[in-house]
């Protein structure tokens, strides 16, 4: 840490201007974060650790009739701590009014003490090892779909490809496909790709193609769901996986729709969670 004023103000300058263009970017949406954020919904039923430290844990929802299925959910937030598990919370809480049980997952993010390559991945791994937790609610984990948006796809569809026997299927949202090509961009959350994997594709090459769901050997259930308004995750990210066009579902809306229990991108959403089971 510097001790020179000067340098300390200039970083602080520094990370404001970062999230005044990450702010932008989440906002210039038909639906936006804030909007998601200022749903009101009550609490999980639950709060299952999975590690020791502090951000190791899920929020668990759980359906008022026989589950349909255990969905593990990864929120996005461009792997920032900035954003944490509470936005994920209304599309939980739909899912369980729909018949699910959601576990919803926090992890370490870019901030946080050990996030970023490798501790953001090691706790998607732990967590997904560490289903036999949610027994303890009554929970049955003999279905499970891995779900995740934004960042939290990137997550959810490189747990799939790295763990396929862990799920039944997996549904990206406005998920990042392709690492390289989005580390690629200078928006914001395209440069914090950059800081996740510790360097550029052409500095940590390695990394790139082992944490990359496009160049892996993706799970043989997987399905997109992509808004053509989204101007943060663009739609070519879905090209990246080579799938069948029937599992690829595309939606009018923008980032956010998807997750927002009003939307009719969010009906999309709900038949692809159901599919993913199938």
């Amino acid at each position: 840490m510097c001790d020179n004023p000067s340098m300390k103000l200039l970083a602080l300058l520094s990370l404001l201007f970062f999230f005044e263009e990450l702010s932008a970017d989440i906002t210039d949406q038909r639906v936006n974060f804030n909007d998601v954020l200022e749903l009101e919904v009550g609490d999980p039923d639950a709060v299952v650790r999975y590690g020791d430290v502090e951000q190791l844990f899920g929020e668990l929802w759980l359906p008022n009739q026989p589950s349909r299925g255990l969905v593990v959910f990864v929120h996005g937030g461009c792997w920032l701590n900035h954003f944490d598990v509470r936005h994920s919370r209304p599309l939980a809480h739909a899912l369980s009014e729909k018949g699910f049980t959601v576990w919803s997952l926090e992890y370490r993010r870019l901030g946080d003490p050990g996030g970023g390559f490798p501790g953001t991945f090691e706790d998607i791994d732990l967590a997904t090892s560490s289903l036999h937790k949610l027994s303890e609610h009554g929970v049955d984990a003999d279905l499970i779909t891995i779900a995740g948006h934004s960042a939290g796809g990137h997550l959810a569809l490189w747990a799939a490809a790295r763990f396929p026997d862990r799920f039944t299927g997996v549904v990206g949202l406005a998920a990042i496909t392709d690492l390289e090509a989005y580390a690629a961009g200078d928006s914001p959350c395209e440069q914090a790709a950059v800081t996740l994997m510790g360097g550029a594709p052409n500095q940590q090459s390695l990394r790139y193609q082992a944490h990359s769901p496009g160049r892996m050997k993706i799970h043989p259930n997987t399905q997109l769901v992509q808004g053509k308004q989204d101007t943060i995750v663009p739609a070519f990210q879905t090209e990246a996986l080579a799938l069948d066009p029937e599992r690829i579902k595309f939606t009018k809306g923008g980032h956010f729709d998807v997750i927002h229990p009003d939307t009719s991108d969010f009906g999309v959403m709900l038949r692809a969670i159901g599919d993913s089971f199938q």
